[in-house]
């Protein structure tokens, strides 16, 4: 028969330090918004350029 070792449990702790308070790193650029805006001109060119299209075609 195998020996038999018996071990004591760790002692818990009970005391929580609190997390020091982190900044975020600053990853985050604004291209994407100007990419947005870029895109966001071009369909209301491209929208103006219909809606023009259709004003002179009715006229006639």
């Amino acid at each position: 028969m195998a020996p038999v070792i018996e071990t004591t449990p760790p002692e818990a702790t009970t005391q929580v330090e609190p997390l020091a308070r982190q900044e975020l790193p600053k990853t985050a650029s604004s291209v994407p918004l100007i990419a947005l805006l870029g895109l966001g001109s071009i369909g209301v060119a491209l929208g103006l350029i219909v809606v023009a299209r259709r004003a002179r075609n009715s006229a006639v």
